[in-house]
């Protein structure tokens, strides 16, 4: 910890958040008696993705979208970095809190992606921005390979995600949904 006569910061080393290893992170309040200034919050850690996911849903920044998702339904490998960025005042409005989250999936799943069908071998990309997450990747659905990106507001009121993918399909692919 460091004070510095009208700021402070603390530097963390290693830690551990809801179970999650923490390889870096830091707190820091540039000034204590400005309005203007931001307290920086920051960690930088790698763990088990179903971890990471179960930090989000219980964050509360997914809102709405928390309530049915799962996070048990992801497997893999994440190495992630988290910043947040709020006034320093005595009531803070969620609009004036910026969060930031960028990280890596490696050997990524999702069990029953599809009906009967789990994406394995997942590398994907995530960025959490401006109450936007998005994922970008690619894996195995089934035996077809798929790239994705899936995208969803965290302040649309629960509305639906948005997934684009592309993907080859054989027929056997086809036979497993009764349509060759």
């Amino acid at each position: 910890a460091r004070l510095t006569g009208n700021g402070f910061s603390v530097q963390l080393n290693s830690g551990e958040y809801g179970g999650w290893p923490l390889s870096e992170g830091s707190v820091t309040i540039p000034r204590f008696d400005s309005r203007e200034d931001r307290l920086r919050v920051y960690a930088k850690g790698a763990g088990p993705v179903v971890d990471a996911m179960r930090n989000l849903v219980n964050s509360g920044i997914m809102g709405e979208d928390g309530n049915d998702f799962d996070p048990e339904r992801f497997s893999g490998d994440a190495s992630m970095t988290f910043e947040l960025f709020m006034p320093l005042r005595n009531r803070v409005k969620s609009e004036d809190i910026d969060i930031k989250l960028t990280g890596t999936v490696t050997d990524g799943g999702l069990t029953d992606a599809l009906p009967g069908l789990d994406l394995v071998g997942g590398q994907v990309d995530v960025l959490l921005s401006e109450n936007r997450l998005v994922l970008t990747g690619f894996g195995d659905l089934g035996p077809a390979p798929v790239q994705f990106t899936w995208r969803d507001d965290l302040d649309d009121d629960g509305a639906p995600a948005n997934l684009s993918a592309s993907s080859f399909i054989s027929p056997d692919f086809l036979n497993r949904f009764g349509i060759v």
